[in-house]
């Protein structure tokens, strides 16, 4: 392949997988099966992420080169439209099909030409975050198809080794999570993964108990107690009606909070009230559930918390007001 190709010129959409090749060379041979299993299969995956790598490195180099040589012109908003206009005239006036498109709606093709970028000089990173591996495989794969539209470049090598190393690769996670891919995406997740870290340091220690008073009368309390999960994360999840009275709802009662004032929390010591039960909750529930992963997305931060309580409370009371029920008596 190397020699069929080296006369004058080497064909571009061979490179990599010549590369690629190269890396499989590396696999296990019959002569070594006596081998442990465990040990076969590191150096499988070894050579696979080695491959990986390979794929990935021309995409890297691309797109510095595009911000080396370009500089600030690689940002323009016209960036793409010119380069696909440059590229038509010299193919004697061959229109691609998609670059109309790119013309007329220059503002979709300039953020759609930012994410090329931004895919192709992080790509190299990619290899050493496995949740990321499939959403690359997309996106550099439609990144081919769309040349394939606007210049005439088109790649079915490549398309094929993305489509093999990355949409089936082995070390990507079996399910996949929004909130994690985001955290794992380059510079893009670095506020999420502080807010992350800010949280863990914020979220109590686990405990064996822990118990929720809450409005039984309340439609909206009573549902999302119900459905709240977290008998994964903590020992016991105790659910108390404040309006059926007992120890915790007397003990609550001595704390400077009116209780139609929201729910509350006690974790060992610790009485979380309001919004700050609202964010505990949050934090201690499950990603089981399309209930409990929405409540992690929605209350987890605890300035979103503080910001939504209020019209919670508000809900809860144009609801007891509806049933025609009292408030809470504050004596017991």
């Amino acid at each position: 392949m190397a020699l069929s190709n080296s006369y004058g010129a080497i064909n571009h959409g061979l490179h990599v997988l010549l590369f690629t090749s190269f890396a499989l060379i590396f696999l296990p041979t019959g002569s070594e099966r006596r081998q442990s299993t465990y040990r076969r299969a590191t150096r499988i995956l070894t050579v696979f992420w080695f491959a990986q790598a390979l794929v990935l490195l021309p995409y890297t180099l691309s797109g510095i080169q595009k911000l080396y040589f370009s500089g600030l012109d690689a940002l323009s908003p016209s960036a793409l439209t010119r380069t696909a206009l440059n590229r038509a005239l010299d193919q004697l006036g061959d229109i691609p099909p998609a670059l109309p498109f790119v013309v007329r709606w220059e503002l979709l093709s300039y953020v759609m030409w930012l994410g090329l970028l931004y895919v192709q000089v992080t790509a190299l990173l990619v290899v050493f975050r496995p949740r990321l591996h499939r959403l690359y495989g997309i996106s550099l794969i439609l990144f081919h198809l769309l040349s394939g539209w606007t210049l005439r470049i088109f790649n079915e090598y490549s398309i094929f080794l993305l489509g093999l190393f990355f949409l089936l690769s082995p070390l990507a996670p079996d399910r996949f999570s929004l909130s994690g891919t985001v955290r794992s995406l380059p510079l893009v997740g670095i506020p999420f993964r502080l807010m992350q870290r800010r949280q863990r340091s914020q979220r109590p220690q686990e405990t064996d108990r822990v118990w929720l008073v809450y409005d039984g009368e309340c439609p909206m309390c009573n549902n999302y107690a119900q459905y709240l999960r977290l008998q994964e994360t903590v020992g016991e999840f105790v659910l108390v009606d404040a309006r059926q009275g007992g120890p915790i709802v007397d003990e609550v009662r001595r704390l400077p909070h009116d209780l139609n004032d929201g729910m509350v929390v006690r974790i060992g010591d610790r009485h979380f009230v309001g919004h700050e039960a609202l964010n505990v909750l949050a934090l201690l529930s499950t990603d089981h559930g399309a209930f409990n992963k929405f409540n992690r997305l929605a209350f987890s931060s605890p300035l979103i918390s503080r910001f939504t309580y209020p019209l919670m409370k508000a809900g809860r009371w144009v609801l007891l007001k509806l049933k025609g029920v009292a408030p809470i008596s504050s004596d017991g």
